[in-house]
């Protein structure tokens, strides 16, 4: 998925200071959230474009479906998926 949109052009957009989000971190981290979901639906997520979601849970996903996205935009290939549960 991520893959996929690495040569493709992307829009920033503005969070805060001096950060950004692309399309390719808020697709990714649909995804990521989808499928661990469907697999864990007691579950709490906390994601770092859309926050926290879920219920109170003793199990909580940390989603960073892009680590690097500034890597990523200038195209250089560091840049992984961190999806750990705490």
């Amino acid at each position: 998925m991520i893959r996929d949109q690495f040569h493709a052009p992307l829009t920033p957009y503005d969070k805060e200071a001096d950060d950004f989000a692309t399309q390719a971190d808020y697709a990714s981290e649909r995804t990521i959230l989808d499928i661990l979901r469907a697999a864990h639906p007691t579950d709490r997520f906390l994601a770092e474009e859309s926050g926290t979601t879920g219920n109170r849970s003793d199990r909580v996903w940390l989603i960073d479906p892009l680590c690097g996205t500034r890597n990523f935009a200038a195209e250089r290939h560091s840049w992984p998926s961190i999806s750990p549960c705490a």
